[in-house]
């Protein structure tokens, strides 16, 4: 994935000239994506600080590398 290149633009969706016919079902996906994004990263960072309070030899540094957002 090291080869892998992305590209970001943001703009809304209806610029983008996609067909009005397709347009809901884009927005359904980006909003699904959207969420499920953000509720992952809460879990995760709710996993780290839990543990983190516990005190057990917790090392989030060995934990958290590229594969773990991959």
């Amino acid at each position: 994935m090291a080869d892998a290149k992305t590209r970001v633009i943001k703009t809304s969706l209806r610029s983008i000239g996609w067909k009005q016919q397709y347009l809901e079902n884009l927005e359904n996906l980006v909003r699904t994506t959207h969420f499920l994004t953000t509720h992952t990263y809460q879990l995760s960072r709710w996993i780290l600080l839990h543990e983190l309070e516990r005190g057990h030899d917790f090392n989030p540094c060995e934990l958290i590398g590229q594969a773990f957002f991959y």
